[in-house]
């Protein structure tokens, strides 16, 4: 059947029962040129060279066309199972929330949110997400987050997304460039009222958020806004 024999650093292989030349590159592992040989006397030193002298590549397949049927399909079936864990916790990590947030997924955004809270209102580009009122009764904790796809229509917000006469402050978070103003004069039950833009991924976002934490929930939700 033959063998393919590198000219640089001598390793050979010998083909196996329906293999031929032309299953090989021509070109070794270790930069040398692979050519085809009839007879293993044709190749100078091949008789005393040693197992372990042949590229690995030449090695591993040898190795695999001396098992059985058997193990091949058992070490084709672990391969395959190995990478739909791979996959699997991939997605699972590129999904999950930090530990104290859980996940909001909807048309336009996922971002992050504290465990707990709740959906309140939800509509194309706009959610709504409240803590539970038992906790606060007379200052309930909220997230308002609304989403621009085009720059025109987020500078027309602006106009009503920052309350009139509140300084507007710049801040960047991870790279992320953002700008902030927050609300201590308003006619509302919660304390504090945080008013963030800031854009990601092609997208123009206004966040509003009430409460002692408002801060903190903002900026989590730039971080981990898609």
């Amino acid at each position: 059947m033959g063998f393919i024999v590198c000219d640089k650093c001598g390793g050979y292989y010998e083909l196996q029962e329906g293999e031929s030349p032309s299953n090989f590159t021509d070109k070794c592992e270790c930069g040398g040129k692979l050519k085809y040989s009839e007879n293993l006397k044709d190749i100078p030193g091949a008789e005393e060279t040693p197992e372990k002298s042949k590229p690995l590549f030449s090695r591993l397949k040898g190795l695999w066309h001396k098992q059985n049927k058997s193990i091949k399909l058992a070490s084709i079936i672990g391969l395959f199972c190995v990478g739909i864990l791979l996959i699997i916790f991939g997605i699972t990590g590129m999904t999950s929330a930090d530990p104290g947030f859980q996940k909001y997924n909807g048309q336009l955004m996922s971002f992050q949110y504290p465990q707990g809270w709740y959906v309140d209102k939800e509509a194309l580009g706009i959610v709504l997400l409240k803590e539970p009122l038992a906790k606060h009764s007379s200052n309930q904790h909220f997230l308002a987050v609304r989403v621009h796809l085009t720059a025109d229509s987020a500078n027309e917000a602006m106009k009503w997304e920052f309350p009139p006469g509140n300084t507007i402050k710049t801040g960047n978070i991870n790279g992320i460039s953002y700008k902030y103003t927050d609300n201590h004069n308003n006619n509302t039950n919660v304390t504090n009222l945080y008013y963030y833009f800031f854009e990601k991924n092609g997208k123009y976002v206004y966040v509003t958020s009430g409460g002692v934490n408002g801060t903190s929930i903002a900026e989590k939700v730039i971080l981990t806004f898609n």
